[in-house]
């Protein structure tokens, strides 16, 4: 057995340096909202933020050379990270149009299936408990509306 690669882990901290800056920068935008509607994003980009920060202090921790290099994503993990990534770029596309609603509807089965869980009934129920529990937590307790779309016009 031959001994194992080793790279600098530059992936960590060039993500982690992106994902605390998005975090930081949202998390600044969330002082404009009201109290009450601004708890969940805030506590969400404060946890987004510290697991940031933590994997820079990982990648900075691991100094050249203390990673093991892996077999690296197949042809399949690639394709599905693409088509998830391209499923909420639609979503967000569309939201304004569609609705949360609609939009939600349609994106949660896709991307059970994407990531390969083909249940229906199953896929079907955590749909529509999803879409409704999200739209009633929102809008009764945050009283943040959703964009409604079709749905409203």
């Amino acid at each position: 057995m031959g001994e194992a690669k080793r790279r600098f882990p530059w992936e960590d901290l060039a993500s982690g340096a992106v994902l605390l800056a998005v975090a930081l920068l949202l998390l600044v935008q969330t002082l404009e909202m009201p109290a009450e509607a601004s708890l969940y994003p805030q506590f969400v980009l404060g946890a987004l933020a510290a697991a940031s920060a933590a994997l820079i202090i990982r990648g900075l921790v691991l100094r050249g050379g203390l990673v093991a290099e892996g077999p690296g994503l197949t042809r399949e993990q690639l394709l599905r990270s693409a088509a998830m990534v391209a499923a909420l770029v639609f979503y967000v596309i569309l939201l304004p149009v569609l609705g949360y609603i609609v939009n939600t509807l349609w994106l949660v089965p896709a991307a059970c299936l994407i990531l390969g869980y083909r249940r229906v009934i199953p896929i079907a129920v955590a749909t529509l408990i999803m879409a409704a529990g999200a739209y009633f937590v929102f809008s009764t307790i945050f009283r943040v509306p959703l964009p409604g779309g079709v749905l409203v016009s």
